[in-house]
């Protein structure tokens, strides 16, 4: 057998009711294991150190019950000389005074903390599973941390709702539609003629006054080349007439410049020749209504009634019955959808208008006359259309945003719509971590629907007014406000460019987009109309009066069958925050539920409990000093009987009843001539030690 280990047994009989002695060694150290009836007692000691074998002894018992082990430790004089002498132990509990944070950390379900508190431990042991739980706090704490910050910073995320919505539950886009040319040639030679007159009847002055109005229209379309100077006699007026006309900004409100283009601009009756919808042939007029943009007079299809989109305007041109119908589409609140009822007494709902089905042949077509003989000043240096696609409660911007469409051509514009739809449980964000309005959050003061568009519309009014005391025509206002004349151009230019040239969304930060919006997305393609082919040409060979105008035909329809709606929610629900913070914890710490109930159960219900079971102070310090005394006449007997058979004949009912008063005491037996050391022997087991 290697030196260095030993393994020696020692039996005083075979009989179960003797006890049996087993020894092993380990270098200098060597361990005695004494089997009794079913206890069990060890002893450690260094082989050197056999004279003092008694001075180096550890008070463990060690009992099995129902097959599971359970120690019991036990302070003392013999045991802090172990300590002193072996440096086995660091820290061992005291079982008069039992401590709950000890018993919490011996039986909780955190990792590592029983190896912390366990008596008989090594000091480098106990540092070395402090610093990997602390290390482990750490960890968590980090992983948490950056958990939650995530969240407080970005705590809203897109998604895809998990099914379609059809193209018959969306609006169709309207479609606002402009001829570049914004007055009818043949209009303006007319008033410039009889504004020259030497008479003073109300025909000439009316005359005057449009001469007045269409100089300031043409100066207000700067198109590329006048921008460098060129091109500045297209569409002007002799300044030698401007000097026999007076008029001042207010002279007369009831003639403004919407009033000069309503009857100087291509009526939509003359724009629009031919009109399709849903595969059905309609009268253009029945599906476009004429419009004041910052374009001109234009014509635009499914649009809110002005009179229903503004607050402080009233608009005669409009009819109550799409008003009252128009009202009850519920925009913001379905996320701009159209529900229908289920009633079947109620008629389909017309407006706005849907398409049925997705494709050209269930879209709008339409026939546009440039009429280009009549064109005499324009907004850019080509000829055609201009042609925008906005959502039907928006106001349009043609000038910024409109579609080029050239004449004698075939357009095929689709339209992609994109929905973006709200969870009501990021309604109790706040505003600036959601960053978006819901229904009824911000109201404006010249519009009865929030979109972004219509609310920097209104600040860039404000502004206007603040600088320059009026608005402009196609500006949001109400009677207080005045329209500017020609002679406030140049100041209602320069606040609408400073503004821009700033940011408009620095400008008017408060212009946040509603937290369910509806964008409509566009492809165009176009192919040319041949000249030379007799297209216009109907049954009985009669050609249209419009086959040489140079025509063009669009096509405005939705690509795609459906489309899957974009969700604004939540990153983390509580529950989800829940699950991954304590997922965070049991992966770093094993912490769980269970972990807070045994936290609470140790230092309120047990701690209780353990009061309620102590002993007196009284009683505690009597067994004090009746353990102090029976030190001290242990160590009398050694010091009178000192030598290697410290109990002899002479001495055994002192050790029995020694034994017989107090079991757990260690005390040096001989066995076999050997010197040996028994830990927690019963005091039945001293009659067969000798």
């Amino acid at each position: 057998m290697p030196k260095n280990r030993l393994v020696s047994h020692f039996s005083h009989s075979k009989s179960p009711s003797h006890p049996v002695f087993e020894t092993t060694k380990m270098g200098s150290i060597r361990r005695i294991s004494c089997s009794y009836d079913g206890e069990y007692g060890d002893g450690i000691y260094r082989s050197n150190s056999l004279p003092t074998l008694h001075t180096a002894a550890s008070a463990v018992v060690a009992s099995v019950t129902g097959g599971s082990v359970r120690r019991k430790y036990r302070n003392s004089v013999l045991s802090t000389k172990c300590c002193e002498s072996t440096k086995l132990c660091w820290w061992e509990p005291d079982p008069d005074y039992p401590s709950s944070t000890v018993d919490f950390c011996l039986d909780t379900s955190l990792h590592g903390m029983k190896y912390i508190c366990q008596p008989q431990r090594h000091l480098t042991e106990r540092i070395f599973w402090l610093f990997g739980f602390i290390i482990a706090i750490f960890a968590a704490g980090w992983l948490i941390t950056d958990l939650w910050l995530k969240y407080l910073s970005t705590p809203l995320v897109v998604t895809f709702q998990p099914f379609e919505t059809t193209v018959d539950q969306i609006p169709f886009p309207a479609i606002t539609t402009c001829n570049m040319n914004k007055v009818l040639r043949s209009k303006a030679e007319k008033y410039i003629a009889t504004a020259q007159g030497n008479n003073t009847d109300m025909e000439t002055l009316e005359a005057r006054k449009n001469v007045y109005y269409l100089d300031h229209v043409c100066k207000s379309s700067q198109s590329f080349s006048k921008r460098f100077n060129f091109s500045l006699n297209h569409g002007s007026v002799d300044p030698e007439i401007l000097k026999m006309i007076h008029i001042g900004d207010g002279d007369d409100e009831q003639r403004d410049v919407v009033t000069f283009l309503r009857t100087a601009s291509q009526q939509c009756s003359e724009m629009l020749l031919k009109c399709m919808w849903n595969d059905e042939v309609v009268n253009c007029n029945e599906l476009f209504k004429p419009i004041e943009t910052d374009f001109g007079e234009c014509c635009v299809f499914n649009m809110a009634p002005p009179t229903l989109l503004f607050k402080h305007l009233n608009d005669s041109r409009d009819d109550q019955k799409e008003i009252d119908e128009w009202s009850e589409w519920q925009a913001e609140e379905n996320g701009f959808l159209i529900k229908e009822t289920d009633s079947h007494d109620k008629p389909v709902r017309t407006f706005p208008r849907r398409q049925i089905k997705a494709g050209k042949t269930y879209g709008l077509s339409i026939l546009l006359n440039p009429d280009l003989d009549e064109y005499f000043c324009t907004s850019s240096d080509s000829v055609g259309f201009r042609l925008a696609p906005h959502l039907p409660i928006d106001v349009p911007h043609v000038m910024d945003l409109g579609i080029a469409i050239k004449p004698n051509t075939e357009v095929f514009l689709g339209i992609k719509p994109e929905i973006t739809l709200a969870d009501p449980d990021i309604k109790d964000f706040k505003l600036e971590k959601r960053n978006c309005y819901f229904q009824g959050e911000k109201e404006l003061a010249y519009y009865k629907y929030y979109t972004v568009s219509n609310c920097i519309e209104e600040c860039i009014a404000n502004i206007t007014y603040s600088n320059c005391g009026c608005v402009r025509y196609n500006m949001p206002r109400d009677d207080t406000r005045d329209l500017c004349g020609p002679g406030k151009f140049e100041c209602v230019e320069g606040a609408k460019k400073s503004a821009l040239q700033a940011g408009a969304k620095s400008v008017c930060n408060y212009c946040l987009p509603p937290c369910t919006e509806l964008e409509y997305f566009s492809e165009v393609s176009y192919t040319d109309i041949p000249r030379d082919a007799n297209i216009w040409v109907d049954g009985d060979n009669s050609t249209a009066k419009w086959a040489k105008n140079q025509v063009s035909i669009v096509h405005i329809f939705f690509v795609q069958d459906s489309t899957y709606a974009r969700v604004r929610k939540e990153l983390y629900g509580w529950v989800d925050l829940i699950a991954n913070t304590g997922g965070i914890l049991g992966l770093c710490m094993g912490f769980s539920t269970l972990s807070v109930i045994e936290l609470i159960y140790f230092y309120s219900f047990r701690a209780w409990c353990r009061i309620r079971r102590r002993q007196s102070f009284w009683t505690i310090a009597a067994m004090k000093l009746h353990r102090m005394w029976k030190r001290a006449k242990i160590r009398s007997i050694k010091q009178n009987n000192m030598g290697r058979r410290m109990f002899g004949a002479n001495n055994n009912s002192t050790r029995e009843e020694i034994l017989r008063n107090d079991p757990f005491i260690a005390i040096p037996v001989e066995f076999n001539s050997k010197l040996i050391f028994g830990r927690g022997l019963p005091s039945r087991m001293s009659q067969h030690v000798d």
